[in-house]
């Protein structure tokens, strides 16, 4: 991961209101770079927003992502719940490990990283 410049960082919280803050970051922030957030108030706790997923929008590629991405979270030991909310986001409920979170769904994207890098480097031609 070092080569990719991939570090998962635990972000010191900017708002009262959140438990933890995890973001990852990369040379290529576009294909590697997201961020999870606690906010136990809310009825789903974790939000994760997945740069990628912006630019994932053919299928059958979309299609296997999102796929993959929901059961890395839903793998994630205490996930009672999870939805996409938006395109780049999925909300999880459950007493999640943070850490647990962000390197699921960083796998996923390691291992789909070729396909993914496709589909940036298409949707950015396209614009």
């Amino acid at each position: 991961m070092d080569d990719l410049g991939i570090q998962i960082l635990q972000i010191p919280p900017f708002d009262e209101a959140i438990r933890e803050h995890w973001e990852v970051n990369a040379h290529d922030i576009d294909l590697f770079g997201f961020s999870a957030l606690c906010e136990p108030a809310m009825q789903y706790p974790w939000s994760v927003c997945i740069n990628v997923a912006e630019f994932v929008t053919q299928q059958p590629l979309e299609g296997q992502f999102r796929a993959r991405i929901g059961a890395a979270i839903a793998a994630v030991q205490g996930v009672r719940a999870i939805e996409e909310a938006d395109r780049e986001v999925w909300v999880v409920a459950g007493e999640i490990a943070g850490e647990a979170l962000v390197e699921a769904v960083l796998t996923v994207l390691l291992e789909m990283a070729g396909e993914l890098h496709s589909a940036v480097q298409q949707a950015k031609a396209r614009h």
